[in-house]
């Protein structure tokens, strides 16, 4: 079984490579990341839609491999967002009507 470079380990995501620094540099761009000395990884415990997507993109940037998990965390985060975003719409939606039908009355 391949051991993958980019995983889930409880909460949080592990990344375990060899050194690189232009993978620590655009790790360290990551505002959540921590460094862990004894297990000599960068772990991210703050796991939203954007930190998925830049550790993905580092992922594929420097051929790591990514485990499947990253990936279904991926999509289950970007769900949550359309269904946020979609809420957010119908309340501008519902604030324009109700604007609408105020400023008629002046009018």
């Amino acid at each position: 079984m391949k051991k993958h470079n980019i995983f889930l380990f409880g909460s949080k995501i592990k990344l375990i490579f060899p050194y690189n620094i232009k993978i620590i540099e655009e790790v360290k761009k990551i505002p959540s990341r921590i460094w862990n000395p004894l297990t000599k990884a960068w772990q991210i415990a703050e796991l939203t839609e954007v930190n998925l997507l830049k550790i993905v993109d580092i992922g594929k940037k420097f051929n790591l491999s990514i485990s499947k998990e990253i990936f279904s965390l991926l999509a289950e985060k970007g769900e949550e967002n359309k269904e946020e975003k979609k809420l957010l719409e119908e309340a501008v939606c519902t604030l324009e009507d109700h604007f609408y039908k105020m400023n008629k009355g002046f009018m």
